[in-house]
């Protein structure tokens, strides 16, 4: 008897122990699970078993039951996952904790912005949980509504319950169109700017071709800006576009100008003025303009009936400021703009152009203006980016209005510029010129309005239609307040760009004769007339860049140094400066007509440009004969 009671208290002892140690197999854990509060959600196991293999991976998720949300783990589990592993190396009790939903938010938004809005109902802070709301998307004039991201329901009018936070955006497409063409260009008639954004007011959105031109859908009626930004840092507003259905809306050049300062703003200014979209303007009118802009305030332009650089209607410098006294009788009657061009100091601009109406009630004269007595001119081709807003003083360079017509403008060749100059003698009883453009000497645009000043007037095309051996046409319209004197017309066809390349002495040859020859390279000459006049500005300095001499070569693109005998075993170096060809295509009583093209001109700050690969440095031979010249 002794016996039988101490074996079953072994036996007892035995399962004591096992159950002590949570096992009811050697290795094997339990894993207990617990919601707080009761009934306020459930844990889902994968395996779903009472016990587990030692190190065996068990996924677990927390699924709250209907206005519950699940708000952390707690046990030998912690985090607010609510999916979440575990490993059994022992036993593990953990607890998913779940709350009430007492709020939960609803937002709602149009995409693109301004495009629409959304009517809510009821429109609250906050909504409970199984709340229903109505939406309502409303699109703004010329846009459509076209589904919701979000939600199931896709007409305009729907209802969403609320169970969790939501966002919900209503997506509009454009329905009445208009259309805002341009060409963007690196500074004032520079080289067309590839690549460039071009973004109407957050919505609609292209880029500019190798051209530089762009093509921009935008909503017909809506006021907006259009911000263009470079590839490489800079931006231009352009303020106020405002587009009717149907019609286009042409920026005939948008200069953008590099700006890359860290820190700096890179938000373009805009501008304030007096003067109302449409308004008539007659007799003598203030105009006032004020920048705003997070920067200091670099310059401030105005332009009536124009788009050229110069001459300008008004201008001020250093001020957030400009007002002008303009007198209507110096302009003809009739539809025109007002272009205002800003810059603040990081280069950033806005450009906005205001249709305005000339109204001058009665004539001032009963003499119609008389014939335009002289005409000239130049078309000038620059093989390099001049950047003349950088060059304020010179207003002989000049900027203007471009037209596209029926012709997609075609750029400078990257890096140039092409100019053309139009200069004439005034005529008599004229109150000032209208200056027009064409490519087939038989559509013309009316480019730009220049008021009579007095002395020889002048008007510069910078526009991006222009190209190289592409014939151009110009007229000049005398006018006054009675009406329109004799037209005069004339032609220019723009030369190619310059492109020179020294050759020989080499960049770095060492043992040069002391009276060498010297050779550059005239790249793409048979692209020039066989009969123009080449010249090139022959310069050589020594070491301490002191000019040694120059000398000018026409048409020839050789120099043999035979007047001059240079020093043994010394440095020298030696370009082709201010290089150009002239090309005349008529001169005669009544005006003439020229084309010039220059390869390598002096910048800003007066410092000479030379050849496109120069300057090149050599060093001259010690061998030399015993009267000191060089060796036979």
């Amino acid at each position: 008897m002794v016996r039988k009671k101490k074996w079953v208290l072994l036996v007892a002892v035995l399962v004591t122990t096992l159950s002590l140690a949570g096992c009811l197999g050697v290795g094997r854990y339990r894993l207990q699970i617990g919601v707080v509060p009761e009934g306020s959600g459930v844990v889902e196991r994968s395996p779903n078993q009472k016990n587990y293999e030692k190190n065996k991976v068990v996924s677990l998720k927390a699924v709250p039951a209907t206005g519950f949300r699940f708000s952390k783990w707690e046990g030998d589990l912690t985090g607010t996952d609510p999916s979440e592993s575990v490993v059994m190396s022992k036993d593990l009790t953990i607890k998913a904790v779940f709350a009430p939903i007492d709020e939960l938010t609803l937002e709602v938004r149009p995409n693109p912005e301004g495009a629409g809005e959304i009517r809510i109902s009821p429109d609250q802070p906050s909504y409970q949980y199984g709340d229903i709301v109505e939406l309502e998307a409303i699109p703004a004039p010329s846009w459509g509504f076209t589904n919701w991201t979000g939600l199931d329901e896709q007409g305009p009018i729907a209802t969403v319950e609320i169970t969790e936070d939501l966002v919900i955006e209503a997506n509009f497409e454009i329905v009445t169109e208009a259309y805002v063409e341009g060409y963007v260009t690196d500074a004032q008639a520079g080289p067309a700017i590839s690549g460039a954004e071009v973004v109407f007011s957050g919505q609609s959105a292209t880029t500019t071709n190798a051209d530089g031109y762009f093509h921009l859908i935008v909503p017909a009626g809506q006021l907006g800006d259009i911000l263009v930004s470079r590839p490489d840092g800079g931006a231009t507003r352009i303020q106020g576009v405002n587009v009717e259905a149907g019609e286009t809306a042409t920026y005939g050049q948008v200069p953008v100008r590099r700006s890359f300062h860290p820190g700096w703003s890179a938000t373009p200014p805009t501008v304030e003025v007096n003067i109302e979209p449409g308004q008539l303007l007659t007799g003598v009118e203030e105009i006032n303009v004020k920048l705003e802009s997070d920067m200091p305030h670099f310059a401030i332009y105005l332009y009536l009936n124009g788009d050229q650089r110069s001459p300008r209607t008004g201008q001020e410098f250093d001020s957030d400021e400009l007002s002008v006294l303009v007198n209507t009788r110096d302009y003809p009657n009739g539809e025109g703009t007002l272009r205002i061009l800003a810059y603040d100091d990081n280069e950033y601009a806005v450009l906005y152009v205001l249709p305005i109406t000339i109204f001058n009630p009665k004539p001032t004269t009963n003499v119609l203006p008389g014939a335009i007595p002289f005409i000239g001119i130049t078309a000038k081709t620059y093989n390099e980016n001049i950047g003349y807003y950088s060059i304020p003083k010179d207003e002989s360079l000049l900027q203007s209005q471009n037209t596209f017509g029926q012709v997609e403008p075609q750029a400078a060749p990257p890096g140039c510029m092409l100019t053309v100059d139009v200069l004439w003698i005034p005529a008599s009883d004229a109150d000032g010129y209208l200056v027009y453009r064409s490519f087939d000497a038989h559509t013309y645009n009316l480019i730009g309005t220049v008021p009579q000043t007095g002395g020889v007037l002048s008007f510069g095309d910078f526009s991006p239609q222009l190209e190289a051996a592409k014939q151009t046409f110009y007229r000049v319209v005398p006018y006054n307040s009675l009406g329109e004197g004799p037209r005069t017309e004339r032609d220019v066809t723009p030369l190619p760009a310059m492109d020179i390349f020294l050759v020989s002495p080499a960049n770095g040859t060492t043992g040069v004769d002391l009276q060498p020859t010297f050779e550059w390279e005239h790249q793409s000459l048979d692209l020039f007339p066989e009969d123009a006049l080449r010249q090139y500005v022959w310069s050589l300095f020594d070491a301490t860049s002191w000019l040694v001499d120059e000398a000018v070569v026409n048409d020839e693109t050789t120099l043999e140094l035979d007047w001059l005998t240079l020093e043994p075993g010394h440095v020298y170096t030696w370009d082709i400066y201010n290089s150009q060809t002239y090309y005349p295509y008529s001169d005669d009583g009544g005006g003439f007509s020229e084309a010039i093209s220059y390869g390598g001109w002096p910048d800003p700050n007066n410092a000479n440009r030379g050849a496109n690969n120069g300057e090149f440095i050599f060093t001259t031979t010690l061998e030399t004969d015993q009267n000191g010249g060089v060796e036979q």
